[in-house]
């Protein structure tokens, strides 16, 4: 594997190499196992201490096995955040409710995002999922495109606020952003062990603030 190949996605059914050539049964699942491991040692141990040898000797497998796949640890890194990047956006879909109303679709957007966040206990899966979708700084070029999406879908809702006259007029991207950004600040958890810390986001008095902020932030004044 060179380096202008892509790792199949699970956006994509894990289907096809980047350059459209099928990828086997076996390459798939032996992806799907140095996947799962990498990610049990990164969320133990943190991403500068995870070698490719110890991911090696957790799959029983040679480190030549894994760089023919992830020709580095970063490319192996970013694989993880896609899966991220994909799941996350699958959750803030299915908050979207047909029934609401914009402001109440942008609360349960914003909830699902929090809660997804606060179970990014590791500092190095925390930073690097925040990066990728405020900076896009996301490893990859599929990343940053997933990381683009994510901020799109909170654009579209606040648009769609706009357009009913719900919400006041606004630059609805660069509102986007901010929103995410002080909802992955009130998410992150506390210092603490991961059997022991709790995101701020799961504090019904904190919630309701957040949400406070999110209405006042787009609502039109005659509507609070």
């Amino acid at each position: 594997m060179n380096n202008q190949e892509t790792v199949p996605s699970s956006s994509e059914g894990s289907r096809e190499w980047g350059d459209g050539r099928p990828a086997d049964i076996m390459t798939v699942a032996t992806i799907r196992v140095i996947l799962a491991a990498a990610r049990v040692l990164l969320l133990a141990q943190g991403y500068q201490p995870t070698t490719v040898s110890e991911i090696a000797r957790a799959v029983r497998m040679a480190p030549e096995t894994i760089i023919r796949y992830f020709p580095s640890k970063e490319r192996l890194y970013a694989a993880i955040l896609r899966e991220d990047l994909d799941a996350l956006l699958r959750a803030l879909h299915a908050s979207r409710q047909p029934a609401a109303d914009p402001l109440a679709n942008l609360l349960h957007a914003h909830d699902a995002a929090a809660e997804f966040v606060a179970e990014h206990r590791h500092i190095e899966g925390f930073q690097l999922l925040t990066e990728a979708i405020l900076s896009r700084c996301a490893l990859s070029e599929a990343n940053a495109e997933a990381a683009h999406n994510i901020v799109s879908h909170f654009e579209r809702l606040i648009e769609e606020g706009m357009a009913c006259g719900q919400f006041r007029p606004m630059h609805a991207r660069r509102t986007a952003a901010l929103q995410l950004g002080v909802c992955f600040g009130c998410a992150r958890p506390f210092p603490l062990p991961p059997s022991e810390a709790q995101s701020p986001m799961g504090n019904a008095e904190m919630r309701r603030a957040f949400h406070d902020l999110i209405a006042r932030s787009v609502l039109d004044r005659r509507a609070l």
